[in-house]
């Protein structure tokens, strides 16, 4: 789980499982950053293509393999009808799991023109509206219904979906409407607690930020774990994400603009306790719950995951 950002020049990037045959590149702009997630092969490598050495990967959390699934090559998932949502299964992708959260990869290799697109839990109400610029791919997320189905909108063919992976149900819980978490606060850090909604056994929340301005205006925009000294703030017109929260469920949201509203849909959590042994012996793991990587885990301080 990465989030990637571009230094001082716009540049082109990819990701992918290592020895996979996806080609697929696209665009940063100056100062921007996105959340993806991405799988590694047995050895825990990726594949990692940029343009300029100004490109930077850092690592932010990983998914154990009991907890979820990334595939080799990307899945397409795109949608043929435009403004209006559309139902997207992808109950035939994920064998005999029943996936709860789908990461993408959102792609417009359109060269003209900025276009809308929006994801949501099957049956929800919500109508967030998040911008992918000229040339560009980005990272999304969203979570499922108990049919392993989202909704997907766009405001134009040339957006493409791509499914990458799946965190199984069990492992993360959400809400079919996102809960409301902006701030007004400009220019510093501010600490969200989300302890209402997100409960103690979980160290990571989902997140949509939405640019509600008319006009397509990048702002400045960061997320990061509670007591952590990363510092990336990242350009933005919309994005999907993830990130750590603390053991009392807060983390740090930056703005840079009070059109950036923050949402929360859905958070990690540790697996359901194994079932207890016939017999217990005085030192069984089974008496002591679950594996302590069991869960999707975030990371405090992020670690560069390229060096230039």
């Amino acid at each position: 789980m990465l989030v990637i950002e571009s230094r001082y020049i716009k540049a082109t990037y990819g990701v992918r499982k290592n020895g996979s045959t996806d080609t697929l590149t696209g665009e940063l702009g100056s100062n921007e950053s996105t959340w993806i997630a991405i799988g590694v092969d047995t050895n825990d490598i990726m594949e990692v293509y940029i343009s300029t050495k100004y490109m930077k990967i850092y690592i932010i959390g990983y998914i154990p393999n009991e907890a979820g699934v990334f595939f080799t090559n990307k899945i397409d998932k795109s949608i043929s009808t435009t403004e209006t949502y559309t139902d997207i299964d992808i109950s035939t992708d994920t064998d005999a799991d029943t996936a709860k959260i789908a990461f993408l990869i959102i792609h417009n290799p359109d060269i003209n023109y900025t276009y809308k697109y929006k994801l949501r839990e099957n049956g929800s109400t919500d109508n967030l509206s998040i911008r992918i610029s000229i040339k560009r791919i980005a990272g999304a997320c969203i979570s499922c219904d108990t049919n392993e189905i989202f909704e997907g909108y766009i405001e134009n063919t040339y957006v493409k979906f791509y499914l990458v992976g799946y965190i199984k149900t069990g492992y993360a819980e959400s809400w079919a409407n996102a809960k409301d978490y902006s701030t007004t606060t400009t220019g510093s850090w501010v600490d969200t607690d989300v302890s209402t909604d997100v409960p103690n056994n979980s160290n990571g929340a989902f997140f949509v930020v939405e640019n509600t301005e008319f006009s397509v205006t990048y702002h400045g925009f960061g997320a990061r774990k509670n007591g952590s000294s990363w510092n990336v703030i990242g350009y933005t017109i919309g994005q999907y994400g993830w990130t750590a929260v603390d053991i009392n469920r807060i983390f740090e949201q930056y703005i840079a603009d009070t059109t950036l509203v923050l949402y929360i849909w859905g958070y990690v959590k540790s697996a359901p306790p194994p079932p207890p042994p016939v017999k217990k012996s005085p030192i069984s793991h089974l008496d002591k719950g679950p594996h302590p990587k069991s869960r999707a885990t975030f990371l405090g301080n992020m670690r560069l995951g390229l060096k230039t």
